[in-house]
């Protein structure tokens, strides 16, 4: 008789589901990646795969809140190096963290990018919403660490600007994306206009939304 796995057992063949699923991601588009080639990754059946995770969205959107976690966790070792904060040491501390995760191709930004539109159209609602909920819990203390370090906000303020950084990342993201073949119709054109540096760009538009927030945040003082 085959023995049931323990809970360690399964929570490591989750990890490896996740592992190999990463790997993949890393070579190739989410619609080119199929249940089938995550299970011979691991070497189980697309039964067991399924066993796992419902859906290749619910798969992908697992790995995605490891990746918030990641940025969390990164954020909060970032902000216990300050004993306090004015408005260019907040301005520095987000800025700085930005630097290290604006590459378009990173499996952060590139899942982030399709969570909405792909992703949350066909996933286990139990677990994502289980991850949603460990995700705002640890957004929420976040904020809280940082209004207390840097006393003109309120944690709802701080929680309130990593929305408004997310959907400024997403927004730039979503319109420097152009097919290599327009690229070349646009340098012949000598169109600069439409090339656009992402990380580059993204970090204007963060600087001039700032400038506007710290002016509100003061006015309210």
């Amino acid at each position: 008789m085959k023995r049931a796995m323990t809970e360690n057992a399964k929570a490591k063949r989750a990890q490896q589901i996740l592992s190999a699923a990463v790997e993949l991601y890393k070579e190739a588009s989410f619609e080119e990646i199929k249940m089938i080639d995550i299970a011979k990754k691991v070497g189980v059946s697309k039964g067991t795969l399924f066993n796992y995770y419902r859906s290749k969205e619910s798969l992908f959107m697992e790995i995605l809140f490891t990746e918030y976690a990641k940025r969390f966790n990164a954020l909060n070792r970032r902000v216990q190096t300050y004993e306090t904060m004015n408005d260019a040491d907040f301005k520095e501390f987000l800025f700085s963290e930005m630097e290290t995760f604006l590459d378009e191709n990173s499996i952060y930004l590139r899942l982030n990018a399709i969570k909405n539109t792909i992703l949350e159209k066909n996933v286990d609602y139990d677990m994502i919403l289980k991850d949603k909920t460990e995700l705002y819990k640890n957004g929420m203390q976040l904020a809280i660490t940082i209004s207390e370090k840097y006393q003109a906000l309120t944690p709802e303020a701080v929680f309130d600007l990593f929305m408004a950084q997310n959907s400024i990342v997403l927004g730039v993201l979503s319109v420097s994306r152009t097919p290599d073949i327009l690229k070349t119709g646009i340098r012949e054109k000598n169109l600069s206009g439409f090339e656009i540096d992402f990380k580059k760009r993204t970090l204007e538009m963060m600087d001039i939304y700032m400038n506007g927030f710290f002016n509100k945040v003061h006015s309210k003082a």
